[in-house]
């Protein structure tokens, strides 16, 4: 990624020109870079889902924002929330549906599914202490692996090399920060609730 200076008409630019370059703003400096290629990307059965949620939720805000009832309401909502002063009306309301929606586990569902793990996986306590996070978490990362069991970045990189190749954990996104994701499919709770359906304004 190159630095733009010196070029007035470029400085300041955001957004991709043809598919071709993309220009981008941070800290205040002008960047210009490849536009990346997302074509050969393959996504997961839980990036899909959450792709799929995300969808329906921009939806919903989208549908707000013509509502003029519904817009008054979430407008009156935020003048009344100090959590959600300074945020628009879509982005508010986009929030909301994906807290309505979101599937959380219940403890005993978190407690069974790690349960399953430890008994088909050969782990070492920091590895199942990491797995416990991310069943209840639903994302770890290399910063968090190393934070909940106080070891080194390169001790980290080497636990959950080893517990990729045992085929528990996946790449949700890669590169810096790479956040991992659980791999394995594990049995369904048949007495699993559905995702909360409660109407939002």
């Amino acid at each position: 990624m190159a630095r733009v200076t010196n070029n007035l008409l470029m400085t300041g630019a955001q957004g991709a020109v043809g598919k071709q370059i993309v220009y981008k703003e941070i800290n205040g400096k002008s960047f210009v870079a490849q536009y990346p290629d997302m074509s050969h990307v393959q996504y997961n059965d839980a990036q899909k889902e959450y792709q799929k949620l995300f969808g329906l939720a921009s939806a919903y805000a989208s549908g707000v924002i013509k509502d003029p009832e519904r817009n008054a309401a979430y407008e009156k909502k935020i003048r009344n929330d100090k959590r959600l002063r300074g945020k628009s009306v879509y982005h508010t309301a986009l929030q909301a549906y994906m807290a309505k929606h979101s599937y959380k586990l219940s403890s005993a569902q978190q407690h069974k599914i790690l349960q399953y793990y430890l008994d088909k996986f050969l782990l070492t306590v920091p590895q199942a202490t990491a797995l416990a996070y991310l069943v209840a978490q639903q994302k770890l990362s290399n910063a968090i692996y190393q934070e909940i069991n106080k070891v080194s970045k390169a001790t980290a990189t080497r636990h959950l090399q080893d517990m990729m190749s045992q085929g528990i954990i996946s790449f949700q996104a890669k590169g810096a920060g790479a956040i991992y994701s659980l791999a394995h499919p594990y049995p369904e709770d048949p007495n699993t609730p559905g995702k909360n359906n409660i109407d939002l304004i």
